[in-house]
């Protein structure tokens, strides 16, 4: 089960990267990649959290990791944090928070992987505290990374749109920008057609 679990983890990912190189690319189908991949990457991780790491005891996986509750809690932890991700680089209302759980569950979780491992001598990089490093490094990226500037970069194609929109960031409690712009994606997309 662990390396069906770590097969599809790196399916998934890899996914992921098409789907995000293709959408930076303009090319058509990029979204839903990105939805696809990152959507089942975190159902792999809600679900099956607990296949993480190695099941023995005496293996490279390390104390720190041995408990299951650790496994599961860092598999729901990387999955609002992949659900934070693909919110955020598809500009869907409400992920930041999921961003930040994401982002600061990993930061805590490897906080703790950390310490017992240095108190019990035992070796720090395992499957979790991995895993861990690399979703708190994806969302902090993300987070840091300003929605101005990855709207300009996924449709630079548009510059009217990316225009549209950052009236729309700066004025949020302006209706006229908004009318103005849901406006122009409507004649946009029925052109388009």
């Amino acid at each position: 089960m662990r390396k069906a679990f770590k097969l599809l983890e790196i399916t998934f990912a890899a996914v992921a990267l098409v789907g995000l190189v293709m959408r930076i690319s303009l090319l058509k189908g990029g979204d839903f990649l990105l939805v696809l991949s990152l959507g089942l990457l975190s159902v792999l991780y809600f679900a099956g959290g607990y296949f993480q790491g190695s099941p023995n005891l005496k293996s490279a996986d390390g104390p720190a990791t041995e408990g299951a509750a650790v496994k599961i809690w860092g598999g729901i932890l990387f999955s609002t944090g992949i659900v934070g991700v693909a919110g955020t680089l598809l500009f869907w209302q409400g992920f930041g928070l999921h961003l930040l759980i994401g982002l600061f569950g990993s930061l805590a979780l490897l906080l703790g992987l950390f310490l017992t491992a240095r108190k019990s001598n035992g070796p720090v990089a395992s499957a979790v505290f991995n895993r861990g490093a690399i979703i708190a490094l994806l969302c902090a990226a993300v987070w840091l990374v300003p929605k101005a500037t990855l709207f300009g970069l996924f449709h630079r194609d548009d510059p009217q749109l990316v225009e549209k929109w950052n009236g729309v960031q700066q004025h949020p409690k302006d209706p006229v920008y908004q009318a103005d712009f849901d406006a122009y994606r409507r004649q946009k997309y029925s052109s388009s057609k």
